[in-house]
């Protein structure tokens, strides 16, 4: 492995860890600390600074190249020329010439190399193509509502063409400042994939090329193939990061398919398929899938303050920096900050700054946590631009926290982000682990828990909240604990509440006459097959007599 920041700890090595296909020989990173860190996490046999030992090893059969851009013909050619193939991250190359000298070394040497494009291995994409070689081979099935072909025009050779519109919505305020400084810009670091897909998803070669735009964002490329079916792919800069970044649409003999950020399928033409297909929002089983749970996770937030508001209450959400570009504990320095300003605007929103909560779930809940066992004095967080000291919230709501940044899991790669969040290990640093982990400074005086938790979390169990809730009572505090049958972790962040394969048997509950308004047919919660109530999803709703009241 050469490169070992974010994208190899986070993903490549942990695999490789997981695979009985591979050894993992070297660690490779320009920095030494990364490298010895990657060794100590992911059981290297051994750490390096300089790729041109990784390249020289007897030992080493295959290389990752998971660096930036910078480093790519050198380390590739040489590498093919020792006989070892490659899998690089993307883009294989910064410049026409770089590709040339590798896609030659390839061929004289006949060594593979393999271009990291993810797109090709999305459910949703696979799918989409599925459905364009379908059309293609069949033409439409299904008659349209305004049908003048019987009146005897001739068929055209455009009728033959595929039109591929590929649009990317980017929102420039959330890249990381790396991206600023490469002149080739995303039309080269991050539309390869895009290209990639125009390519596959065309049965002939690309014959000419238009672009117009800045290579940093705000572009327009054209791709003309041999069949003249043509791509466009449209980039934006100035879009909205919480709105869908990736729409693609086909249409070719008569059949339309809308690929729609990777979780919905829309399609006309094709009888025997179905118009719409969800696919699943992440890799968790949460149940939630296709483009309106994709809103409903973004709007979770906003939507819950906006209920909240409705009842009185004042509220207010704060941004905090990301892991693992930014270490703890600049994540709570973030949020400490934030707190510490609404404190202090309390005589102008009109609330009692002594009776503010703080919420959160998952990650969000681990420095919601935190305020309550950080006292005023501590210097943990504390920054100089803080305009109120004590921010201690009244209570804490903790929705499937991460209460303890000490290893509590092995699933889903939790240990390997815990390191990339702090920078470290309970081995290597254990009271900076402990300074960052809520369960562990419970002393006594913290204000109110409620921690709200599915029994089908792995990623936060219920064994952890237990520990919580366990810990706070024996430092004379009091910790609520409910736990949802079921429920698997981040329904706190916007996913809609259903059971997993193990409580098939439960069925939803939909509001009927019984609602006002716009409630009217809203899934409201689930039911037990005893016929108990168990949770709420939509709080807003309300309901007038019957089982609805218990």
């Amino acid at each position: 492995m050469v490169g070992c920041g974010a994208l190899a700890t986070g993903a490549h090595l942990p695999n490789i860890r997981q695979s009985d296909l591979f050894e993992l020989v070297v660690a490779c990173d320009s920095r030494q600390e990364a490298a010895e860190a990657a060794k100590a996490r992911f059981g290297a046999a051994r750490a390096a600074a300089d790729w041109r030992e990784v390249v020289a090893a007897p030992d080493v059969e295959l290389i990752v190249l998971c660096t930036h851009t910078g480093l790519r013909g050198e380390l590739i050619c040489e590498a093919l020329r020792r006989g070892k193939p490659v899998y690089t991250e993307k883009p294989l190359a910064k410049s026409r010439r770089e590709m040339m000298e590798i896609l030659r070394a390839s061929d004289a040497t006949g060594v593979s190399v393999c271009v990291g494009h993810n797109r090709r291995s999305s459910p949703a994409v696979l799918e989409f193509k599925r459905l364009i070689d379908k059309a293609r081979r069949e033409g439409a099935g299904r008659r349209p509502s305004v049908d003048r072909s019987v009146e005897g025009c001739k068929p055209l050779a455009e009728e033959r063409q595929m039109q591929l519109l590929i649009r990317v919505n980017d929102d420039i305020r959330s890249w990381k400042g790396w991206i600023f400084d490469d002149e080739e810009g995303i039309l080269v670091t991050e539309m390869v994939h895009f290209i990639d897909l125009a390519l596959w998803l065309n049965p002939t070669p690309p014959i000419e090329v238009y672009a117009c735009g800045s290579p940093r964002g705000n572009f327009t490329e054209v791709i003309r193939f041999q069949d003249s079916s043509l791509a466009t792919l449209h980039h934006s800069m100035v879009g909205h990061f919480d709105y869908p970044k990736e729409l693609f649409e086909a249409s070719l003999r008569n059949v339309t398919i809308a690929m729609d950020h990777h979780v919905e399928i829309r399609q006309r033409g094709l009888a025997d398929e179905p118009f719409r297909r969800n696919f699943a929002i992440g890799v968790e089983e949460t149940g939630a899938e296709g483009i309106e749970a994709f809103h409903g996770q973004v709007d979770a937030a906003q939507a819950a303050m906006d209920h909240f508001a409705g009842l009185g209450y004042v509220c207010a959400s704060t941004s905090y920096r990301f892991a693992p570009a930014h270490r703890f504990p600049a994540q709570f320095e973030d949020v400490r900050l934030g707190f510490s300003w609404f404190r202090s605007r309390a005589g102008e929103y009109g609330f009692d700054a002594r009776r503010t909560a703080s919420w959160g779930s998952s990650a969000g809940a681990h420095l919601a946590a935190l305020l309550a066992v950080v006292s005023p004095d501590d210097p943990l967080g504390a920054t100089d631009g803080l305009p109120v000291r004590d921010t201690v919230p009244a209570a804490v709501v903790c929705l499937c926290g991460v209460l303890t940044a000490f290893r509590h899991t092995e699933h889903d790669n939790i240990p390997e982000m815990l390191a990339d969040f702090l920078g470290t290990d309970e081995s290597r640093d254990p009271e900076l682990v402990r300074r960052a982990s809520p369960l562990e400074r419970v002393r006594g005086g913290e204000p109110p828990f409620l921690m709200i938790v599915g029994d089908a979390d792995r990623t936060t169990p219920v064994a952890l909240h237990e520990r919580m809730r366990d810990r706070l009572a024996a430092c004379g505090g009091t910790g609520e604990l409910h736990v949802l049958p079921g429920v698997d972790h981040g329904f706190g962040t916007g996913f809609p509440l259903r059971p997993n394969s193990a409580h098939s048997s439960w069925r939803p509950i939909s509001c009927g006459g019984g609602c006002e308004g716009d409630d009217e047919g809203k899934t409201v919660g689930m039911l037990k097959p005893d016929g108990c109530y168990v949770w709420v999803v939509a709080p807003s709703v309300t309901a007038h007599g019957g089982p609805m009241d218990q």
